[in-house]
Order: C-alpha cells, then structure tokens, then sequence
C-alpha cells in the first residue's frame, strides 16, 4: 500500500503526540489525577431534596453579628476512641464529599455559650433580654423556663418523660408569642441587643459549605425568623441549595407581624426530621449538638457512617465518661468551629480553596497543642 507523504506526515504528528502524552502522564500521574479530582470537587454539588425545603422568612439581616474570639485558655477537646474515629474518617475519606452530608443543632451549637454565670442566649432568649415586649410575657416565658429547662438538660432523664415535659413547654410558649404581636423591626433590635454569638470560624466554615453546596441541615427547637437571620448575616442561604432549615416557624402578616409560631421540633423529635424514607440520603454524615439527646438526630438516616461532635458546658465534665459512650469527639469551654473545618478538610482528601481553613483559624489549628491530639489523626 502506497502512502502519501502528507499522511506520512500526519501519522508520524500523531504518533509523536501520543507518545509525548503518554510520557507526559507517566511522569505527572499523581498530580494529574488530583487535578482531575479537585476539579470535580471543585464545582458545587446539584440540590437535593428540594422537595423538603421550606421557605422560611426572617427579621432582617444584621450588619456586625458577632463571631466569639477563640477560647484558647479554655477549650479542651476529648476524643472518645481515637483509632474507632480513624476508621470512621478513613471510610468517610474514600467516599469522599459526594457521600457526606452534615446535620447540627442551633442554640448553642452554632451559636456560642455566653459568659458564665449568665443565663444562655437561645433564639428564644433573644426576646426574653429585650426590653421592647410586655412585662406580661417577660414573666410569662421566665417561668416556663425556669420550670422545663432543667429538664431538658437532664442527660439521665427517660425519653418519654422528657416528651412530656417539652411538648408543655412549647404549647404554652407558642401561646406567649402569639398573644405579644412582634414585628420584624423588634425581633432584629431584640438580636442586636442580646449579645448572642456565633462560635468562633463558624462564619468561615458555613461559606466552605456554601462554596461546594454540601447538604448543611439544621435541626432546631429556636424560633426560625430569628435564626435565619443570625445565618443570613454570614451566609446568603438563597445561594446555598442545599442548606435547610427545620425549627419552630414563625409567620408574618403583610405588615411584618408575628402572628403564629408553629412548634414543629422538639429535643425528642428532631431524629424525624430528617430521614431515609423521605430524604435521598448520604451514606456519611456529620452531627454537631451541644446536648445528649441531639445525638438522637442520627436514628432515622439509616447511613454507614456518622462522626458526631458534642460542645459541651463546663459544669456538665462530670458526664465526659458516659457521654464518651455516645459522642466522637468532646469540645469543652466555649468551643470553636476549627475542629469541624478540619475534618471537612480531611474528608476532602486536600486542601482546595473551597474549604481551605485560612487567617488566624489555620494558625490556631497548626500550632496550638489542643488540637495535637486531632492533627496526629489527620496527618495519616
């Protein structure tokens, strides 16, 4: 067969350009197949579960909603089984982040402790600090909390006598909130006042998940148009998918007017909130909480893996062996979001500009000797 000189020409190009390429892979395959991974991981991921998502309105949006500083004198961090945790993160890194989704409580887990010997800031404390609503429900929502409180709180108490208690406590708030008539512009001056706190990186790590629409879902017994406007303040929810919010919803007239707050979670209901029968799951999920019973929230996702973290008060040490039984990893003292941000990092399986843990945060984490322990399990 006879063979022109132009496609002798063009067989040899070709030839030539295949061999190029494939020494070109041989040399840099590592770090071409990371590109390829990353670039993957790069773009957000597709919404999921829209048919679940709510709208749900709030106040405003705050301009300087503050971030606590890093506890650095105080925060402890308590792992429960370092090479049972090792496992479950080694699992979960295979998967890699299209099989991870994150679950967490609202009230002081996103948002922080407060000082000590003060009563904490929930959603609901906002308002019971502010002095722009009635004496009437002041006292009225002292009272009922004062009295369930406790019982929420209580670690050792059965779960059908905590449901009693909370299904009480909730009616009768919601008849409290009903008969006040809030606005918006209260509701926001009510945040503004109170002080409330979100933990220290969280602003950081919730523009991480953003970044990538990892599916984020919070799970609340807080008062919804007070919370998204805590998050709407470091985050814009509206480009984040897969961000979902389930909490007590409150609902405006056309005037701007709370005019009914539909209790819809509770301590012991948040566990069906989110589940496998309605929900297209993940198979690896993260839960943050900063009481026991929010490890509860796990019971209905019928996943492989869970890595759960527990911030936890001070004068509760004494349940650190039990609660260990329970929870991965203890944060203690008015615990930070670094923790959280790194494991995000190491699930990853790099650091991308996504995730990438930056500022003082990064420096905390690298040098502070309370996160050795944790950078011992994440160098592997």
């Amino acid at each position: 067969m006879n063979i022109s000189s132009n496609h002798k020409a063009l067989l040899m190009g070709l030839l030539g350009g295949s061999i190029v390429s494939l020494l070109i892979w041989s040399k840099y395959k590592k770090q071409l197949k990371e590109m390829m991974r990353l670039k993957k991981y790069y773009l957000p991921f597709e919404p999921v579960n829209q048919h679940k998502k709510r709208v749900v309105e709030g106040c405003g949006v705050l301009s300087d909603m503050k971030e606590k500083d890093h506890d650095s004198e105080n925060e402890g961090i308590f792992i429960s089984d370092k090479e049972h945790l090792k496992r479950k993160l080694a699992h979960m890194r295979k998967e890699g982040l299209q099989e991870l989704q994150i679950l967490s409580d609202y009230d002081q887990t996103i948002t922080a402790f407060g000082c000590p010997n003060e009563q904490e800031i929930s959603t609901f404390g906002v308002i019971a600090k502010s002095k722009r609503v009635s004496q009437k429900y002041l006292d009225d929502m002292t009272a009922l909390y004062q009295h369930y409180s406790p019982y929420e709180k209580d670690s050792t108490i059965d779960k059908e006598t905590l449901v009693k208690y909370v299904t009480e406590w909730y009616s009768k708030t919601a008849e409290c909130f009903r008969n006040e008539h809030m606005t918006k512009e209260l509701l926001l001056e009510a945040i503004h006042d109170s002080g409330v706190a979100l933990r220290y990186n969280f602003k950081q790590f919730v523009n991480a998940l953003q970044h990538i629409n990892l599916p984020f879902y919070v799970i609340s017994g807080g008062v919804s148009p007070i919370i998204m406007s805590c998050l709407e303040s470091v985050v814009c929810t509206k480009k984040f998918s897969n961000f979902f919010l389930f909490s007590q919803e409150g609902y405006f007239d056309e005037k701007g007017v709370l005019v009914d707050l539909q209790m819809n979670v509770n301590t012991c209901s948040k566990h069906e909130k989110v589940n496998s029968k309605e929900f297209n799951l993940r198979k690896n999920t993260l839960i943050f909480g900063d009481l026991h019973h929010d490890i509860y929230m796990k019971n209905e996702l019928d996943g492989e893996n869970v890595i759960s973290i527990l911030f936890l008060r001070d004068k509760m040490k004494d349940q650190i062996p039990s609660l260990k039984e329970h929870w991965d990893i203890i944060l203690t003292g008015n615990g930070s979001f670094i923790t959280h941000q790194a494991l995000i990092n190491y699930i990853a399986g790099a650091e991308y500009e996504n995730l990438k843990m930056e500022g003082e945060a990064k420096e905390i984490y690298t040098k502070s000797s309370q996160y050795s322990e944790l950078r011992d399990i994440l160098s592997n």
